[in-house]
């Protein structure tokens, strides 16, 4: 992978972790933990993809991250 490669896919990331703690903001209705921001932040494109997908029938925020 080259870097530009490398910038573009973390760019992704960040902006895949910020859609999805403002879903999950808005769903919930309250901040998302602490702990489930550094968890979301810390995740993979593709744990990304499944939890954001989740957030639309999901009850809880537990529910999203499992």
């Amino acid at each position: 992978m080259t870097t530009a490669q490398r910038i573009a896919e973390q760019g992704r990331k960040e902006g895949q972790a910020h859609g999805l703690i403002k879903l999950l903001t808005y769903r919930f209705k309250e901040p998302v933990p602490a702990p489930a921001l550094a968890r979301i932040r810390g995740a993979s494109v593709a744990e990304l993809d499944r939890w954001t997908e989740r957030v639309l029938e999901a009850e809880s925020l537990d529910d999203v991250l499992r």
